[in-house]
């Protein structure tokens, strides 16, 4: 999202000026810095977490100094706090539905019907990132009926040409890379034991858990206990940077999660043009085709024989599908196609 800010930035279209209002909390050290390297520092709020008032007062002074402001706004809670603003006819609003699902199956019609009469009443359009939230959110059809739904896929700024090979992997191994942040309620380890038996059976075979999470020690242990942790590595998290060399250098990628809202894990290898194995959630539910871009998974077995057939097919075969599956992430993922949607989305709503 860094990464976008600063290219949203640069691409902004004359006469319109670029803000970022977001909290000072990272997910990794320096991405504050890296947009101050670009934004001007009158142009960025980074505020502490709780400290709406500042934000309002933050938003008042952009209404008194331009004639009109569009708000790119993540969730409801923002959609109800600053009701107000949202009101006036010199703001505008635009709200991203990145995920829906309530694991109380009997409260998610009230709540996604209670967020959608939000939507139509306080803001300008709702960005769906995927289908699955589409299906999950009740609302949906009431917000396309009032003209306010927009379905926009969350692309990755990615460069799909191969950098410097990484040593970590070995070429003439089988790869398995899987990335993953391993938390409980991932459910990562529901696979592990066919994970295990693979590479058992195939020497040659090399496993990469590339992440961290509070599971991923769970995970380690019962690696160690199989007495395969030689073939089950876990070198943890890694800089997105040399991700794309380890990428190019794999066979296959894993994304196994339990639940996911977008799911690059299954997006990021298949723009490398690596096919993947994954289970059917989030992004992979759309763009695994089973024995074109990759596998889906569901029940227990099936990561094993998706994984042998991958492992006993012509080296060509395996790239020919890892191609399949370049062209359709690129076709569905296209970065700055997403990125001129959004400019295009915010002048309409502001006219």
């Amino acid at each position: 999202l860094a990464v976008q800010c600063i290219d949203m930035y640069n691409l902004t279209p004359k006469g319109v000026r670029f803000f970022l209002v977001a909290s000072r909390t990272e997910q990794e050290v320096g991405l504050w810095d890296s947009v101050r390297k670009v934004l001007p520092q009158e142009n960025i709020l980074c505020y502490e977490e709780g400290g709406y008032e500042e934000v309002r007062a933050f938003l008042m002074r952009l209404l008194n100094e331009y004639a009109h402001v569009t708000c790119h706004v993540q969730g409801a809670s923002l959609l109800w706090r600053y009701r107000d603003i949202w009101s006036r006819k010199d703001a505008s609003c635009v709200v991203t539905i990145h995920y829906f699902r309530n694991d109380k199956f009997w409260l998610r019609p009230i709540v996604s019907f209670l967020f959608a009469l939000l939507i139509l009443r306080f803001a300008d359009k709702a960005i769906f990132l995927a289908p699955f939230p589409v299906r999950q959110f009740c609302g949906a059809n009431l917000i396309k009926r009032f003209g306010k739904f927009c379905y926009m896929p969350f692309a990755l700024p990615i460069s799909t040409t191969v950098p410097d090979r990484d040593e970590m992997l070995d070429p003439d191994d089988f790869n398995v890379v899987y990335l993953a942040y391993f938390r409980r309620d991932k459910n990562h380890e529901k696979f592990l034991p066919e994970l295990i038996e693979f590479v058992r059976l195939h020497k040659n075979a090399k496993v990469y858990f590339f992440g961290d999470g509070p599971r991923l020690d769970s995970v380690k242990k019962k690696v160690v206990r199989a007495g395969v942790e030689q073939q089950i590595l876990p070198p943890g998290r890694i800089a997105h940077s040399k991700m794309q060399g380890l990428l190019a250098k794999s066979s296959v990628a894993l994304a196994l999660s339990g639940s996911e809202n977008v799911g690059h894990n299954a997006v990021e290898p298949m723009l490398m043009g690596v096919p993947v194995v994954g289970t059917r959630v989030g992004s992979a539910e759309y763009i695994i085709d089973d024995g074109v871009t990759g596998f889906g998974v569901d029940a227990r077995g099936d990561l094993f024989s998706a994984l042998q057939r991958m492992y006993e097919m012509p080296r060509e075969d395996l790239r020919e599908m890892g191609e399949n599956a370049k062209k359709c992430a690129m076709g569905q993922f296209n970065y700055k196609g997403m990125l001129k949607g959004y400019f295009g989305l915010y002048e309409s709503v502001s006219k």
